[in-house]
């Protein structure tokens, strides 16, 4: 039974976990120090992204964020049922972008990516 996730103190990838082991290795960089919270960390990161989906503070600091931060912290909200609200943090985001950047807005004001 899954009790927890073991998380890479390195890369922050996560695993599945039935408890703490002896040698844990990350799968993804290799790095011998794992930590492992319990479930109740889920419940915290949906509380979270409900909480941010709203306010004004997400659109007021989008601009802040890399463009790389962003995407990641637009993922977060959209895994946790906020899609409507990553949206929009991207558009603001983009707004803030420099000719060039990954994200941009067209004539017809709809988010763009660059790849």
């Amino acid at each position: 039974m899954i009790t927890g996730v073991d998380y890479c103190s390195n890369c922050y990838a996560i695993t599945p976990s039935d408890g703490p082991t002896t040698a844990p290795l990350c799968a993804l960089c290799g790095h011998t120090e794992m930590g492992t919270v319990t479930r109740d960390w889920i419940a915290s990161a949906i509380q979270l992204a409900k909480g941010l989906s709203d306010g004004y503070c997400l659109y007021d600091t989008a601009t802040s964020f890399t463009c790389g931060e962003a995407e990641m912290f637009a993922e977060f909200m959209a895994d946790f049922g906020c899609k409507g609200v990553a949206e929009t943090f991207l558009k603001e985001h983009a707004e803030g972008d420099d000719e060039g950047d990954t994200h941009g807005i067209d004539e017809e004001g709809n988010l763009f990516r660059r790849d």
